[in-house]
């Protein structure tokens, strides 16, 4: 499962996600956004399905320095409006997991 902000550029900005799941999931990212804001995310799905979602900031920290010193801040993404058959298909994709 990859994950980039909408519109985001190619498909090598892409990255994996962390502890999807569906009310969100946790990304790195390398700038800082607030807590409350809303931003549009992409998803490929490990069956080429995209998944395109707003999603909102619920928290973000700075990762200890042990685990990842290439990334600035972690960030725990809640989705807001998501399309119901995306959401039928994350499901689906996450109950095989």
């Amino acid at each position: 499962m990859l994950y980039r902000p909408a519109g985001g550029g190619s498909v090598f900005a892409r990255q994996t996600p962390h502890d999807v799941s569906l009310g969100g999931l946790r990304v790195d990212s390398a700038e800082y956004l607030e807590p409350g804001q809303h931003l549009d995310v992409e998803l490929l799905l490990p069956d080429q399905w995209l998944v395109i979602s707003g999603a909102e900031v619920v928290w973000i920290v700075r990762p200890e320095a042990e685990r990842d010193a290439a990334t600035d801040y972690e960030m725990g993404l809640r989705f807001v409006d998501m399309a119901a058959g995306d959401r039928r298909h994350l499901a689906t994709l996450l109950s095989h997991c």
